[in-house]
């Protein structure tokens, strides 16, 4: 029997900022894409809407394609896995957050633009991931 298990997590909503793009200096001196970003959930609970924010990272070609072409109120779907980050404050306390770590990524539709039917998502695998 595996001691693996399963981690995976499918999201779609806005995104709640513009993405955070950065290059980062891997172990062989090469540069690869990080683009960070949050998106905005929301969802209907006890018929009240209410709204969840997860932040994500996604690596490589992917991050260009985020850091490209999307904005701050465009859909996005994303399916990945969850990691928790772990650091002290500046006063010595252990604190964590979760951190969706993006496989794959869609632009369902640009804050800007009206779908159409002669529009379709664009889906962008990241094979690129570091780790």
């Amino acid at each position: 029997m595996s001691k693996v298990n399963m981690n995976s997590i499918s999201l779609c909503g806005n995104l709640a900022r513009d993405p955070e793009a950065q290059q980062v200096k891997m172990g062989n001196g090469d540069n690869i894409a990080l683009a960070k970003f949050t998106i905005a959930n929301n969802r209907l609970h006890k018929r009240e809407e209410t709204c969840s924010f997860f932040d994500c990272e996604i690596w490589g070609a992917s991050a260009n394609f985020v850091n490209d072409y999307c904005r701050k109120g465009d859909k996005l779907a994303v399916n990945g896995e969850i990691r928790i980050e772990k650091w002290e404050d500046k006063d010595g306390n252990p604190r964590s957050k979760p951190i969706i770590k993006v496989k794959e990524v869609e632009l369902i539709q640009q804050k800007d633009k009206k779908a159409t039917a002669n529009t379709a998502p664009v889906s962008v695998p990241s094979k690129d991931i570091p780790f």
